[in-house]
């Protein structure tokens, strides 16, 4: 019982951290990444 009462606050405590504010924009500015930059991007993925 008292496991599962420690569980349930730890959760209320996290999902309280939640915010909608950080949540992403549509209006946000894309970002422009260079040909070198892309590649080692690529290069980490593979």
């Amino acid at each position: 019982m008292r496991k599962l009462l420690t569980l349930i606050i730890g959760a209320a405590l996290l999902s309280g951290c939640q915010t909608a504010d950080d949540a992403l924009t549509t209006t946000s500015t894309p970002v422009t990444v260079s040909g070198p930059a892309a590649g080692a991007i690529a290069g980490d993925m593979a």
